[in-house]
């Protein structure tokens, strides 16, 4: 059972979490947006291809958000199922 303090310290780090993410997507955009702007006024070639590493970066982060996020209710699951298997003395190995 989660008392109301547990439950505002998970809050806030799903808030964290989160906050990181969209700091990290607003930096993707401010910068690709300027690079493309650069290269567009210098008429240079723009290389979408940084656009396309960062984003799979950007990608990534996203899912271990929401993996960390929503998966807290599996994790909490897990441990209690793995809590009850020791305290009914069955060894799980």
């Amino acid at each position: 059972m989660h008392t109301a303090t547990d439950i505002d310290r998970l809050a806030r780090r799903h808030t964290r979490l989160r906050l990181a993410w969209l700091t990290h997507a607003a930096v993707f955009t401010a910068v690709n947006l300027g690079l493309w702007a650069l290269a567009t006024l210098g008429d240079r070639a723009w290389n979408p291809r940084l656009l396309a590493g960062w984003g799979l970066a950007l990608g990534l982060h996203g899912l271990v958000v929401l993996a960390k996020v929503s998966g807290q209710g599996l994790y909490q699951r897990l441990v209690d199922g793995e809590r009850a298997r020791l305290l009914a003395g069955r060894d799980p190995w």
